[in-house]
């Protein structure tokens, strides 16, 4: 007979072997779904940077608003991605052709639940927070922008 005290250690033992245990591979449709999926943030975050955030600079601008310091890194990284966009680019499709990579290989091979789903956090994280903290860095900003037009 198990003594009680030896029951929460076993509990847990069960509950890390079925965290960790290997997953099955995902269907084809899941598979190329999630796949396709990883392109998007990197595209989003790549057209925000490219268009939106430059429409933004040159009406603070022209307002004459003091920007905080997290909104000129925003503007400025934008501002280097309009000046290289060749680079800028480059750089884009790389990180989505890692992050394709990424996604397809962790659903293509047997690995267990928590690496599976960490890579898969990762590949979609990465870019949307890049993508939040950019649009924080211009949320201030924005505020100051409308107490200004009242004026």
């Amino acid at each position: 007979m198990t003594a009680p005290t030896d029951l929460p250690s076993r509990a847990a033992d069960a509950a890390r072997l079925a965290y960790s245990v290997l997953m099955s591979v995902p269907s084809p449709a899941r598979r190329l779904t999630v796949t396709g999926l990883a392109i998007f943030p990197w595209l989003l975050l790549f057209f925000q940077f490219l268009f939106v955030l430059p429409r933004y600079r040159k009406i603070y601008n022209e307002l004459g608003l003091k920007l905080p310091r997290s909104a000129e890194l925003s503007f400025d990284v934008s501002a280097w991605i309009n000046r290289h966009i060749v680079i800028a680019y480059l750089v884009t499709l790389a990180l989505i052709g890692v992050s394709v990579g990424a996604a397809y290989a962790v659903q293509t091979t047997p690995v267990s639940r928590s690496r599976r789903l960490l890579v898969l956090f990762l590949v979609f994280a990465i870019p949307c927070l890049l993508f939040i903290a950019s649009w924080l860095g211009v949320l201030d900003t924005q505020r100051r922008l409308a107490e200004g037009l009242n004026k």
